[in-house]
């Protein structure tokens, strides 16, 4: 198995490579910091903490950061 394993590495590299750092991006995507910062805000909301307007605007900057952080599909 030793003499395959290092026969059959060096073409494979490149798409182990890629899987390795997909592997990694979808490690490092997690949703739960904007999904408590949409509920933080939401409750702010609904105890009139913030206006609708203040709602908005925060909600949608945790959606485009969201945006930023979405993994790409390994599927």
């Amino acid at each position: 198995m030793g003499l395959l394993t290092q026969l059959v590495p060096p073409p494979l590299a490149p798409v182990r490579s890629a899987a390795w750092v997909m592997e990694h991006v979808v490690e490092t995507y997690d949703p739960a910091p904007v999904e408590r910062e949409l509920a933080q805000l939401e409750r702010q909301l609904v105890t009139g903490e913030i206006d609708e307007e203040t709602f908005d605007r925060r909600a949608q900057s945790a959606k485009r950061e969201q945006g930023r952080a979405t993994p790409v599909d390994v599927s």
